[in-house]
C-alpha cells in the first residue's frame, strides 16, 4: 500500500463521517447481538492435584478411555462430550496434574470434574502405587459463565467498527485516486495545489493573463477532470466576475451535455444568455459584462470538418466583442471537440479534480496530460473532495 499522509487521511476520514458512524454502529449491533444471542454461555472448572512420586509419565494415562467411559456412565453424560471439553495437563517438574472441563451446564461440570479427579485418583494408584494426593483447589458449582463479558464483547465491536472504517478510509485514498500529481518532464505545466479555494487559481490566471496591462481578445480554454461535479464552472464563473470587476466583458462558452446555469444562479451572476444566430450580436460593445453562449453537441458524432467550421464562425462572431472568451470544455475525454478548441484558444489551462475516481479514470487522466503536456499552459490540482 501506498504510502499515505496523516493529514490526508483525517481530512477524508472525517469527510467519510457518515459512512464511517454507520459502519461503526453496524458493527456495535453486530456486537451486541453476537454477545447476548449467539455466543453460547459455559462454565468452567479446574483442578490441580499434586502426587508424591518422581520421573513418571502419565500425560496419556490422563485421558485414557476406560476413565472417561467411567465417568460418562456415573455422570449420565455422552463420552464425546467429555473428550471434547476436557483438558488435560501433567507438570513433571511440580507433579501436579491440572483437569479443565467446560460446559454450558454448571452441575454437569461439577460432576464431571468430581468423579474424574476420584476415579484417576483410583486408577493412578492401581497403575502406578501412587498412595498420596493432595487436591489444590476446592472444587465448587460455579454460579457465573467464564466466557460471558458484555462490555468487553461491545467495546471489541467498536474497534472492528474503527478499524474497519480506517481500512476503508486507507483504500479509498489509494485506489479512488485521491493524489498529486508530479509535474511531467519536458513540460511547461505549473502545478498549482489549491486546498480551500479558488482564490489562488485564479489569482494565477491572472497574473498569467497580465490582465493589469489590458490585453484583451484572450480565448480562454478550461479542460476539466472532474468526475461529474463541475468544478469548471465554479472556477469559470468565479473568474469571469474577477474580469467583469476588472471593467472587462465576458463571454462563457459551455460546451458541455448539460445545461450550464440556471435561472437564479444568471441573475446572481447578472449573466445574459445569448446566441450564436442572434442579430443583436452584432450590436454588442465590450462593457463590462458577462454573457453565456450554450455551444454543445449532447451526444452527437462531431464531423470535424464541420465543427472546425462552426468554431471558426463563433470566434469570428464573438472575438471582437468581448475582452475575454472563457470556453469550458469539462469533459476532457470527447477529445475530438477538444483538439478542435485547443487549435483556437489562447491560453489552455487544465483544471484537476480527482474526488471519487475509478482506478481506470486516474490512468485515463494521466494518460490524456501526458498527451497534453506540450499545449497546457497552467495545471491546477484539488486535492479536496467535492
Amino acid at each position: 500500500m501506498e504510502e499515505i499522509d496523516v493529514k490526508e487521511f483525517v481530512k477524508n476520514y472525517y469527510k467519510e463521517r457518515k459512512i464511517n458512524i454507520i459502519i461503526i454502529f453496524a458493527s456495535l449491533i453486530i456486537g451486541i447481538i453476537y454477545s447476548f444471542f449467539i455466543k453460547e454461555p459455559l462454565y468452567r472448572i479446574s483442578s490441580e492435584i499434586v502426587i508424591n512420586k518422581d520421573n513418571i509419565s502419565i500425560e496419556a494415562f490422563l485421558r485414557k478411555s476406560e476413565i472417561i467411559k467411567q465417568v460418562s456412565l456415573e455422570v449420565n453424560i455422552n463420552e464425546e462430550i467429555i473428550d471434547n471439553n476436557l483438558y488435560t495437563e501433567f507438570d513433571k517438574s511440580k507433579k501436579v496434574i491440572k483437569l479443565v472441563f467446560v460446559n454450558e451446564n454448571c452441575k454437569v461440570v461439577y460432576d464431571v470434574i468430581n468423579k474424574y479427579q476420584n476415579i484417576l485418583k483410583e486408577k493412578l494408584e492401581e497403575s502406578f502405587s501412587i498412595s498420596q494426593f493432595e487436591v489444590l483447589n476446592d472444587i465448587k458449582v460455579p454460579d457465573h459463565y467464564y466466557n460471558v463479558n458484555h462490555f468487553l464483547d461491545i467495546i471489541i465491536s467498536i474497534f472492528i467498527g474503527i478499524l474497519i472504517t480506517i481500512i476503508y478510509t486507507c483504500l479509498r485514498i489509494t485506489m479512488l485516486g485521491v493524489i498529486s500529481l508530479k509535474p511531467l518532464e519536458k513540460t511547461n505545466i505549473k502545478m498549482t495545489i489549491n486546498k480551500k479555494t479558488f482564490d489562488r487559481s485564479i489569482k494565477n490566471i491572472i497574473t498569467t493573463m497580465e490582465l493589469n496591462n489590458k490585453i484583451d481578445n484572450h480565448i480562454i480554454l478550461l479542460l476539466g477532470i472532474n468526475n461529474k461535479v463541475s468544478n469548471n464552472k465554479k472556477l469559470i464563473l468565479n473568474l469571469a466576475c474577477e474580469y467583469k470587476k476588472n471593467n472587462k466583458s465576458v463571454l462563457i462558452v459551455n460546451t458541455n451535455n448539460e445545461r450550464y446555469i440556471n435561472e437564479k444562479n444568471k441573475k446572481y451572476y447578472d449573466i445574459e444568455e445569448v446566441n450564436i444566430d442572434d442579430s443583436k450580436v452584432d450590436s454588442l460593445n465590450k462593457e463590462a459584462k458577462i454573457n453565456l453562449l450554450e455551444f454543445n453537441y449532447n451526444n452527437m458524432e462531431i464531423n470535424l470538418n464541420t465543427t472546425l467550421m462552426e468554431i471558426q464562425e463563433l470566434f469570428n462572431r464573438f472575438s471582437d466583442k468581448y475582452n475575454i472568451i472563457l470556453i469550458d470544455d469539462n469533459d476532457l475525454f470527447s477529445n475530438d471537440l477538444t483538439l478542435l478548441l485547443v487549435k483556437f484558444a489562447k491560453l489552455k489551462i487544465l483544471n484537476i479534480n480527482y474526488g471519487k475516481a475509478s482506478l481506470k479514470q486516474v490512468s485515463e487522466t494521466i494518460r490524456l496530460v501526458d498527451n497534453l503536456s506540450e499545449i497546457i499552459d497552467i495545471g491546477i490540482i484539488n486535492n479536496d473532495y467535492f
